[in-house]
């Protein structure tokens, strides 16, 4: 019988050899914690490898491996996808809300809960003819907060009806919360206004929370679907 042995300081075990699916050295130290813009390719033949510095040029990917530092060549035909991050920017589809309250004009649970990167009508986030890959769907009333943990500087969305789903009868108020402290409040916005840009200050904002109120009494109660287009925190 195989059996593969190790020995820690404070340990000593052996695995047979039949369970050992793979053994992973490691020379030094734990790497850090990458920061900037960090690159997984995902390789055609199913290879996925973890780079920060990333760039393109002549054909080809150049980018330094996280583990080890190795600066690494990869041909741009070998790759099938690139997903990439950043502890720059973080956008708050990639993120569970802390807190999530929902409910309908009524107070009752609502049809349409929130939905990540498209509406909560489950449809691609189109604004203006334009096409968001990256978004919060809601439904008035809609509250989401979520814990930026004091690291960022800046918050940026475009906010506005769904008008799809909304067509002339939704009617809202898009409010920004920086530790329950209002940092945006909007007019009334209905399908005819203008996705709104917002940009509002965010240092020292532990909880951020984006709420989706009615609109005034004896506006329209229905067909309140918004979106929160890119909604994004920078440092």
């Amino acid at each position: 019988k195989v059996h593969f042995y190790w020995k820690t300081a404070d340990k000593d075990g052996d695995v047979p050899y039949s369970k050992l699916e793979s053994i992973r050295f490691r020379l030094g130290a734990e790497p850090a914690a990458p920061t900037g813009v960090v690159a997984r390719f995902h390789l055609v033949d199913g290879t996925v490898l973890s780079c920060v510095e990333p760039k393109l040029a002549d054909g080809s990917y150049r980018a330094k491996m996280i583990e080890g530092g190795e600066i690494v060549s990869i041909p741009e035909g070998g790759v099938a996808r690139v997903d990439l991050t950043s502890d720059l920017v973080l956008f708050l589809s990639d993120e569970t809300p802390e807190e999530v309250k929902e409910y309908d004009f009524h107070g009752d649970a609502p049809i349409y809960a929130y939905e990540r990167d498209r509406t909560a009508a489950q449809k691609p986030i189109q604004l203006a003819g334009k096409t968001y890959d990256k978004g919060l769907g809601v439904h008035a009333y809609s509250s989401l907060t979520y814990n930026l943990r004091r690291r960022y500087k800046m918050f940026r969305t475009l906010a506005a009806l769904d008008a799809v789903q909304a067509g002339d009868r939704g009617c809202v108020f898009f409010r920004v919360y920086g530790d329950e402290r209002v940092l945006f409040e909007s007019e009334a916005v209905r399908s005819a206004t203008a996705p709104l840009p917002i940009e509002v200050d965010v240092s020292g904002v532990r909880f951020l929370r984006l709420e989706v109120d009615f609109g005034p009494p004896g506006d329209h109660e229905t067909g309140d679907h918004a979106v929160w287009a890119s909604p994004m925190v920078t440092q």
